[in-house]
């Protein structure tokens, strides 16, 4: 999962080669191991982030294709943190 694009990310969400909440444990686990020595992240909401998979999970169980919204904020101007881009999950 790690090398995937994020639209590779999507595809594998809609084929079920995985589930939203396996998609986000994954990355946690990647930037728990790394945030040590890259510091990329102000704050870590693993909690909200496996809520929020859960419920893509249920909906997208359900026929619901619009899943949910991933924001990624950059690092570069903390002042401006909540400044990013949202992505689609699921189309």
């Amino acid at each position: 999962m790690h090398s995937e694009t994020v639209a590779g990310l999507i595809a594998g969400l809609k084929a079920r080669k995985y589930s939203a909440v396996e998609l986000a444990r994954a990355l946690l686990e990647r930037i728990q191991r790394s945030q040590p020595e890259l510091n990329a992240f102000i704050s870590i909401e693993g909690d909200a982030a496996l809520a929020a998979a859960a419920e893509a999970d249920r909906r997208l169980a359900a026929g619901d294709g619009r899943g949910n919204s991933l924001l990624v904020r950059p690092r570069r101007d903390p002042v401006r943190a909540h400044v990013g881009r949202r992505y689609r999950l699921a189309a």
